[in-house]
């Protein structure tokens, strides 16, 4: 945490892809590996993005042996920094898809994937993204650290600023 002016900022860009979702995303990530190896099964995510959290997504299940990740970006929508994190990992279980529309368009391919019970269970699909509830509690843990920082007596008031695109960070507030 940094102090500028009168305002704390939590900076939460010091993952790996400099994306504030790297922590919450690991930890998914890691838990999903832990009970998947347990069970002896296998799980594709699928995963639409705008950006950050595909890349996010990709380093927290990259070379896991139970989990492929299915990744799909917009075409000529992303920052070049953000393609590249996505479209040059080699990793067997990553599968990268740069494709035609915008993020939203494709939400609505994941959405009906995954809002089908019958085809979830038969391909053993999820999600990591912004849609996945685990990511937002590991999300809520950015709230608490900076609380807890900033303030010397609990129940003591502060404010959030959250800048946000589509709103994943804030939603982890509202817990």
């Amino acid at each position: 945490m940094v102090k500028v002016n009168n305002f704390h900022l939590v900076e939460l860009f010091h993952g790996k892809t400099w994306a504030f979702k790297d922590l919450p995303l690991a930890t998914v990530g890691q838990f999903l590996q832990y009970f998947l190896s347990k069970r002896k099964k296998n799980m594709t995510l699928l995963v639409g993005t705008s950006g950050d959290t595909g890349s996010a997504a990709i380093e927290s299940v990259r070379s896991m042996e139970n989990i492929d990740i299915v990744v799909m970006l917009p075409k000529g929508m992303c920052t070049k920094i953000q393609e590249l994190q996505m479209t040059t990992v080699l990793d067997n279980n990553v599968h990268t898809f740069v494709v035609e529309g915008s993020s939203d368009d494709i939400d609505v391919i994941v959405k009906k994937c995954l809002t089908d019970s019958n085809y979830v269970a038969q391909h053993s699909l999820g999600s990591i993204s912004s849609i996945n509830w685990a990511r937002i509690m590991g999300q809520v843990v950015h709230f608490f650290y900076g609380y807890l920082k900033l303030c010397e007596n609990v129940g003591q008031t502060i404010q959030f600023v959250v800048p946000t695109g589509a709103m994943g960070h804030v939603t982890g507030k509202s817990f």
